[in-house]
């Protein structure tokens, strides 16, 4: 299941601060043990804002029954409960979104963190933590109540500082080393290739300088070109994406909101009860049947958190078996013979474009 990047938040809050912007919150609902509800009013109509910790956030129109809420939702309701939203901002053009709230002459910020399993984080208006949904220990700060809040540092450049001068300076090849300097998840940034007839395995340096203009004017156009779209495989969403990609072949749909591209995904990914079925199940039988969707969900998000941090533990050997395995191709070596190199190392099945690992 796709996961937002920082660039999807990027476009998804425009879009929010225009719907929620000046909205009262009046209520926030736990649904599960990885969503929870924000219930806004704005002249009248109601928006519900869905958080998935870690994974999304977005507008949704399905409805959910909420569960007993816990210690940290109750301290959430006390502070923010009729509070006013004045404006939704992204942190460092990270996977981070700050929502500021006003209440009488208070002033709060609610913190999503939307990397690795999330962590939401209410802070007073001088930024000091107030409550987190999960007290955590790093080694450059602490996410604690009555600490001061900080953001992850920066390890990598903001678009908005890329040239044609930076590009020049890369190496290796091009998606893999465009990632290892912008904050742009590889997923746009073979866009930028593919609108630029470049190959993601392509190596960056052997681009002449025409090549290079052009693959800096498309990686700044990723910023500026909305459209939201979901792209289909056999009637079912496989991917979204802000704007329209030419790197897919697959069946694409044209969206007016970004949302209703993001909530048709994720509900499509999730078991749900038809309206048909309600009317015809027992209430026990419903029951059974939410905690059967919530348990599928909670365990497709730990094999995706263990796949994650298989690679992220192993990320410089993945980065050369890649290395690897593109060079042998470019020999023409068969598959098998590079299976059979690469086994001194680690374990691994190569099939057309992808390759299977045992770590």
């Amino acid at each position: 299941m796709q996961t937002m990047s920082n660039l999807d938040y990027y476009y998804l809050i425009r879009e929010l601060n225009e719907k929620l912007g000046g909205a009262f919150l009046k209520k926030i609902s736990l649904l599960s043990q990885s969503k929870i509800r924000l219930s806004f009013y704005k002249q009248g109509e109601k928006h519900m804002l869905l958080l998935m910790p870690g994974k999304a956030l977005y507008l949704t129109k399905y409805r959910e029954d909420a569960i007993a809420p816990t210690s940290f939702i109750m301290k959430l309701r006390k502070h923010l409960s009729n509070a006013v939203l004045k404006k939704i901002s992204q942190i460092n053009f990270d996977r981070i979104i700050s929502l500021e709230f006003t209440k009488k002459d208070e002033t709060f910020f609610l913190i999503f963190e939307q990397f690795s399993d999330g962590n939401i984080i209410l802070c007073d208006k001088n930024m000091k933590i107030i409550a987190a949904l999960k007290i955590q220990k790093f080694s450059y700060r602490l996410i604690k109540p009555r600490e001061p809040y900080s953001p992850p540092p920066l390890a990598k450049k903001n678009p908005s500082e890329l040239s044609v001068e930076l590009l020049h300076n890369l190496k290796g090849e091009c998606v893999a080393s465009l990632s290892n300097a912008l904050n742009l998840p590889p997923f746009y940034l073979e866009e930028a290739c593919a609108r630029s007839h470049i190959d993601f395995a392509f190596s960056i340096e052997k681009l002449n300088l025409q090549q290079l203009k052009e693959l800096y004017k498309n990686i700044i156009s990723l910023l500026s070109s909305f459209s939201a779209h979901l792209f289909y495989e056999n009637s079912k969403p496989v991917f979204f994406a802000p704007f329209e990609l030419k790197k897919f072949s697959y069946v694409s749909k044209s969206l007016k909101d970004f949302s209703e591209a993001l909530d048709t995904y994720y509900n499509s990914h999730v078991p749900e009860i038809t309206d048909k079925t309600k009317k015809k199940a027992s209430p026990g039988r419903i029951a059974e049947r939410q905690r059967e969707a919530i348990e599928q969900f909670v365990k497709a998000a730990e094999d995706a958190k263990k796949k994650a941090d298989a690679i992220s533990s192993n990320y410089i050997l993945v980065q050369k078996m890649i290395d690897a395995i593109h060079k042998a191709r470019k020999k023409n070596i068969s598959d098998r013979e590079i299976e059979k190199k690469l086994s001194r190392f680690v374990s691994v099945k190569i099939k057309n474009k992808t390759a299977e690992v045992e770590f």
